[in-house]
């Protein structure tokens, strides 16, 4: 009788261990990493895709991310560097309609032919972070809803940004 109970404890340990580690898995993937270092600093973009809604568990892999990866390692301290995420469902994404392609046109008359390479995600998130000391008046973690432009299937943000 002993048995049975140090199994089931088992058993519902074992249960118990897998809920708290799949409900508490990170559901994104980084889709696409872009970074600009300039005479002004560092500045690194990714694009990350989710299902994910919540502004509290976006800023909370965001966070991780930051800190997991050296998107914020300069060399030179005197210059910032800020990470900016854009978080976005792939089943949300809609091709351009015609009054915003017209509208990018003529934002980017130089560029007319990257609009044939992005979607649109209407409810993006757009994440901000930085460990800058340089920055001291601006939030170290910001998110707020926003829309966001993606790269299509097959294009990287590279392709899209001009040099």
């Amino acid at each position: 009788m002993k048995k049975e109970y140090i199994f089931a404890g088992l058993g519902v340990g074992v249960v118990l261990l897998l809920l708290y580690f799949t409900s508490f898995k990170s559901n994104f993937t980084i889709r696409d990493v872009f970074t600009d270092s300039t005479a002004n600093g560092k500045f690194t973009y990714l694009i990350v895709e989710t299902e994910s809604n919540d502004s509290k568990t976006l800023i909370n892999w965001a966070k991780g991310i930051k800190s997991s990866e050296e998107f914020l390692k300069m060399p030179d301290k005197t210059k910032p560097a800020v990470v900016t995420i854009y978080f976005y469902n792939p089943k949300d994404t809609i091709s351009l309609d015609e009054n915003t392609t017209n509208a990018l046109k003529k934002r980017y008359p130089n560029n007319p032919d990257f609009m044939e390479k992005i979607n649109f995600a209407p409810k993006g998130w757009q994440y901000i972070g930085h460990n800058s000391k340089i920055l001291e008046g601006i939030s170290k973690d910001s998110i707020f809803q926003t829309l966001i432009f993606v790269p299509k299937e097959g294009y990287k943000a590279k392709d899209i940004i001009p040099k």
